[in-house]
C-alpha cells in the first residue's frame, strides 16, 4: 500500500512540472524569466527561460535541448527537496521550492505574494548562481560563467545608436565606452577588442565609439541586453 501511495504521489508530481512547463502562457500575468535550481553537488544553476521559449518555438522538433533540460532539472531538484527559485520578468524571485513543500502551486505562490507584499516567505533575494545552462553554437547543453543582468559602467547606455540601414539591410550599431569607468585604471588604448552581440565591432579612431554591423531585418527586434557588449583586455574578457 506504501509504494501504491509514493507511485501516485509522484505521478502527481511529475504531472504537475509537465502542465507548470506546457505553455509560456501558464501564468500569464506572472510570466517567467530566470529559472534557478540547485545542483546535487549544491551549485546553483541558472537558465534562461525566456531564451528557451524562444528557441523552442523556432525549432520545435526535435524536442529543445534548453527547455526540456529545464523541465527535467527542476523535476529532479524539486524531487530531491533541493531548493528551486523563479525569477519572473518584473524581477520577483519566488522561493518555489518552499512553495512546494507547502503544498501549494506556481499560481497559488504568485498569488501569496501579491496578497502579502513584502512578507510573503515565498517572495525572496535573487539567488547568486555558480553557472549558467545555454545551448552552444554546436546545438549542445553547456554551462557558462552566468551572464550578468545588469549593463557595466563602462558601456554608455544612453548614447547607444541601433539603426536599420536600408540599402545594405543591416543593422549598423554604435557604442560608446567611458574611459573613466574602465576596469583596473585601463584606458581606451588597452582595448585589445570589443565585441557586440559576438560581431568584431570597429574604433573610430580617436574616439570612444565602436562600430559593428549585422545583418538582419528591418522587423526584428533588435536590443542591447546586458552581456552583449564584451571587452578583450589581455586575456580577461569584461561584459
Amino acid at each position: 500500500m506504501e509504494m501504491f501511495k509514493r507511485s501516485v504521489c509522484l505521478f502527481v508530481f511529475a504531472l504537475m512540472i509537465v502542465l507548470m512547463f506546457a505553455s509560456p502562457g501558464f501564468a500569464a500575468d506572472s510570466p517567467i524569466q530566470f529559472i534557478y535550481y540547485e545542483r546535487s553537488d549544491g551549485e546553483v544553476i541558472m537558465i534562461d527561460y525566456q531564451e528557451a521559449l524562444e528557441l523552442a518555438s523556432t525549432q520545435p522538433f526535435p524536442r529543445p535541448k534548453l527547455y526540456e533540460a529545464a523541465q527535467m532539472n527542476v523535476q529532479n531538484a524539486l524531487a530531491n527537496y533541493r531548493d528551486v527559485w523563479i525569477e519572473t520578468e518584473n524581477g520577483v524571485v519566488i522561493y518555489y521550492s518552499e512553495a512546494i513543500n507547502n503544498g501549494l502551486s506556481y499560481n497559488e505562490a504568485v498569488q501569496h505574494i501579491l496578497d502579502n507584499p513584502n512578507t510573503s516567505p515565498y517572495e525572496t533575494s535573487r539567488p547568486d548562481p555558480d553557472f549558467e545552462m545555454y545551448l552552444n553554437d554546436l546545438n549542445q547543453i553547456a554551462l557558462r560563467s552566468p551572464q550578468p543582468l545588469n549593463y557595466p559602467g563602462w558601456l554608455i547606455t544612453n548614447d547607444t545608436t541601433i539603426i536599420w540601414e536600408n540599402i545594405s539591410g543591416y543593422w549598423v550599431i554604435d557604442i560608446f565606452i567611458d574611459e573613466a569607468e574602465l576596469p583596473n585604471s585601463y584606458d581606451l588604448g588597452d582595448i585589445d577588442e570589443v565585441r557586440v552581440m559576438g560581431n568584431k565591432a570597429l574604433r573610430q579612431s580617436g574616439t570612444n565609439r565602436w562600430r559593428v554591423v549585422i545583418p538582419g531585418a528591418e522587423d526584428d527586434e533588435m536590443t542591447i541586453e546586458p552581456g552583449d557588449v564584451k571587452l578583450l583586455i589581455g586575456s580577461t574578457v569584461y561584459y
